[in-house]
């Protein structure tokens, strides 16, 4: 998976708006969990972070959809 950086731990949008992407062509692992697979992902509409269904669930629960906090809640 690409690796996370400033842009995605502090998007300026707050990841408000991710777009479905198919992943099938040219397979991406998730940039969060790094599963590998076929299914579609979340493209974040500002910073492009591309993460799987589980991960964008997670991360709208989060406050402020905060990509740090996430992480530090799965350890």
């Amino acid at each position: 998976a690409p690796a996370l950086k400033l842009v995605h731990m502090e998007c300026y949008h707050q990841h408000r708006r991710f777009h479905r992407s198919g992943n099938r062509c040219a397979p991406v692992p998730c940039m969060l969990c790094y599963k590998d697979d076929y299914e579609e992902r979340w493209t974040c509409s500002w910073c492009a972070l591309r993460v799987c269904t589980t991960c964008r669930t997670g991360l709208e629960r989060v406050p402020r959809r905060s990509v740090q906090k996430l992480l530090e809640m799965r350890g």
